[in-house]
């Protein structure tokens, strides 16, 4: 199925890159205030040494990593 059919069959929207950034330059938004303690993202273990098992990583976890590279 190519893109075109596939936006005409399920209401989805494709867009190119350049479309995307000219759409975010037309429409500025502010950044959304975040806290520290709210999830950034999940990152999952393959269970190598035992249980697999995911971890919140936080906003403040993930500045402290950046700060450090």
């Amino acid at each position: 199925m190519d893109d075109k059919s596939l936006e005409e069959s399920d209401g989805f929207h494709v867009y190119t890159a350049s479309t995307i950034i000219e759409l975010g330059k037309e429409n500025p938004q502010d950044h959304p205030k975040y806290e520290g303690s709210l999830a950034y993202t999940l990152c999952y273990t393959s269970g190598t040494t035992g249980d697999p098992k995911g971890a919140i990583v936080t906003h403040t976890n993930f500045i402290a990593l950046m700060a450090g590279l």
